[in-house]
Parts: structure tokens; sequence; C-alpha cells
């Protein structure tokens, strides 16, 4: 008779340790990985939420499929950089709204995180008991759905803005180092729109 209440102790204990390692894990890094890749390799915001994102594609598919408690262990530590999303989509946020609407932000984001997660849990509960006798891990793979989605959102972002952007490009010519934009047909199209007196071309003269 006391079988089941020991199952169930050793269930509790099992997903205890497992949330113990998933936080620590999402803590190391945020504070480690996330300092040093904006150190080391100067990672914009959207750069670093396209990381977290595929992380979390990776450890959603190998708890999809795992069907042994170590490989639910290493899936949570391969996908640690997952903690890059929140990070860098806080941050993201933070630059394209003034100083004085920085709290209303946060509390908006506030309250659809917490939103979000009541309607994520309502409805993976549903597919979970749906699920459960054909295929336990469905759940897992609804999700990485969702998040492959949202890669690609990032993506197509990521593309419209390096393409909106007009970066000048200096040449190295016979007079000297000359800033041009003839390389970038949307900077010569800008430059072509401006009137003369905003047309200035800097060049450095050498003898």
């Amino acid at each position: 008779m006391y079988t089941p209440c020991l199952s169930r102790l050793r269930l509790f204990s099992m997903y205890g340790y497992l949330l113990a390692t998933d936080y620590a894990c999402l803590g190391l890094a945020s504070s480690v990985l996330l300092p040093c890749l904006i150190h080391f390799f100067h990672l914009n915001d959207l750069s670093l939420a396209i990381i977290g994102v595929v992380f979390k594609i990776v450890r959603l598919a190998m708890m999809s499929y795992g069907r042994h408690s170590w490989l639910i262990y290493l899936s949570v530590v391969v996908g640690c950089p997952s903690a890059l999303i929140i990070s860098s989509s806080k941050s993201l946020i933070s630059k394209l709204v003034g100083e004085d609407e920085m709290g209303k932000t946060f509390s908006l984001l506030s309250c659809g995180e917490t939103i979000s997660n009541l309607i994520g849990s309502l409805l993976f509960t549903l597919v979970y008991a749906s699920s459960v006798h054909l295929m336990p891990g469905l759940t897992f793979l609804v999700e990485c759905v969702l998040m492959f989605l949202l890669l690609c959102v990032l993506l197509v972002v990521t593309y419209h803005m390096t393409k909106s952007s007009s970066p000048v490009r200096p040449s190295i010519g016979r007079y000297g180092s000359v800033e041009s934009t003839a390389l970038y047909p949307a900077a010569a199209a800008a430059a072509d729109d401006a009137p003369q007196e905003q047309r200035l071309t800097r060049k450095t003269l050498t003898d």
C-alpha cells in the first residue's frame, strides 16, 4: 500500500532536482554567457534572441523524444542559452521607448507574460491530456513549432533591419581614403534625393 506513495515521492524529488538544475543553468547563462557574447562577439539584441530561440528549439526537440532521465537533464544543460530570449527582448524593447515610458512598458510586459503563462498552461495541459496515450512528447513538439515560427519572425525582422540600414563604406583610393556610398544603392539614392548642401563627401588628401 505504500508503493504508490513512494513512487510519487520519487517523482516529485526528481522533478525538484530537474527544476533546480534548470534554474541553475538559466542563471549561469544569464550571468556568464550573456556578458561574454556581448563583450567578445559584440552581438546585438536580435542576434542574441535568435541564438536563444535556436537553443530553445533544440532543447524542446530533445525533451520530446526523451525516454531517459539523463536525456532530460542533458536537454536542460544544452538549452540553457534559451535564457537569452527574455534578456535580449527586454533590452531591445527598452531601447525602442523613451525613458518616461519605461515603467509603463515593463508593466505591460509583465502583464503579457502572466497572461501568456496562464493561456499556455491551459493549452498545453489539454494537449498533454489528449495525447499522453499516443505520444507523450507531443506537447514539446507543439511548443517547438511555435518557437520555430518565432525564429522565422526574428529572421525576417533582422533581414529587413539589415537591408534598410545604409552604412558608409570607406574606400582607399589614389588620393587617400574617401567615404563613399557608391557601393550601397539605398544610401546612394538617399544621397541623390538630399539637398545640395547636405551632400558632402569627406576626403582625406595625402601628398
